[in-house]
Parts: structure tokens; sequence; C-alpha cells
């Protein structure tokens, strides 16, 4: 019953629930009117949130666990194993949050409100790079897993392989996360801005 405490395994659940809970709130906001689908979509747009923050400490938390790959002596076979699981948790919890990202920008062009759609939308970006790299992550740890093969990494190699491979990851954190966030923000000021004006006249 351990992996009843793991995050990672529990992130999968919260895939799972967080898909069924924005269909359910789209869903409702299509069949209501005036504020009941307002309030339907600003209840979305807190899930979305939710599984955003979820998601990226999930994937600070496994890169920080990813770290020994980088240097000798090289991981165990066991703790490859894990990570592998966590990996996959991350790539269904990224699978997720763009689809979600789509439904609650979809549900938020039906009314006509262009700045939560395009502030819904931007976060797809971001979860497909994550989506991306958990692929990556996934076909790195398979090669590390493998004794002998092809395509097996040579014993003493993985640092350099891992780093190789992992390095140009980094820039999820360092580009996408800080340009999503300067466009949210721009498109939340053009929204105030506008919304002033207008209560103004």
């Amino acid at each position: 019953m351990d992996h009843l405490a793991d995050p990672f395994f529990l992130a999968g659940i919260a895939a799972v629930l967080f898909i069924f809970l924005t269909f359910a709130l789209i869903g409702l906001s299509l069949f209501s009117t005036g504020a009941s689908r307002h309030k339907a979509l600003r209840a979305q747009s807190v899930v979305l949130g939710l599984q955003l923050i979820l998601l990226a400490w999930l994937v600070v938390t496994l890169w920080e666990q990813l770290e020994p790959m980088k240097s000798l002596p090289e991981p165990r076979v066991a703790e490859i194993e894990v990570w592998y699981r966590r990996a996959i948790s991350v790539l269904l919890l990224a699978i997720a949050t763009v689809l979600t990202s789509l439904l609650t920008t979809f549900g938020w062009v039906r009314t006509g409100n262009v700045g939560n759609s395009m502030r819904s939308v931007i976060w797809a970006i971001p979860a497909v790079k994550v989506v991306i790299a958990s692929v990556v992550v996934l076909g790195l740890l398979d090669q590390a897993h493998l004794s002998s093969g092809p395509e097996a990494i040579p014993v003493g190699d993985l640092p350099e392989v891992a780093t190789a491979i992992l390095s140009p990851l980094t820039a999820i954190a360092t580009v996408w996360l800080p340009g999503c966030l300067a466009m949210f923000v721009v498109s939340l000021v053009i929204s105030l801005g506008k919304r002033g004006r207008n209560s103004g006249d």
C-alpha cells in the first residue's frame, strides 16, 4: 500500500479525475446561461490552475530525482524502474492538462470571452512540451534499463548520454514557462484595462 502515499501514483488518478471534472463543468456550462454558465467556467478555470500547479510540482520533483543519472556511480535498476513509473504519471497528467486547457478554452470561446479563452489556451503550450519531454525521458530510462543489445547504453556512458539528452529539456523552465507567464500577464492587463475603460464610460 506504499504506492498510495506516492504523489506520482496519485497524479495518475488525479489526471483521470481532472478530465472527468472538466467534462462535467464544460458540459454544465453548455446547458446553462448567464451567471450559471460563467460560474461553471470560472470553476473550470480553477480546476485548470490546480492541475497546472500539480504538474509543475511533479515535473520539478522528478527532474531533481533524475540528477543522479548525470554522474557516477550509475543508478541501480530499481531506481530506474521507479523513475520510469513516475515519468509515465507525469506524461498522463500532462496529456490531461493539454485536454483540460483546450476544453476550458472552448468553454470560454462559446461565451465570447476572448480574454479568458486566450489565458486558458496559453497553458496548452508548456503542457505539450512536458508531454514531449516525458516521452524523451521515458526513452532514456528505457535505454538505461537495458543491459545488452544495440540500444543499450554502455556501462559508464550513462552520465554523458543523460546530460546530452536531458539538458535541452530545461528550455521548458527557462523559455516556454516564462514566455507563457508573460503572455498570461499581458492578456490579463489588457482585459483589466478594457474593463476599467468600459466601467468609466
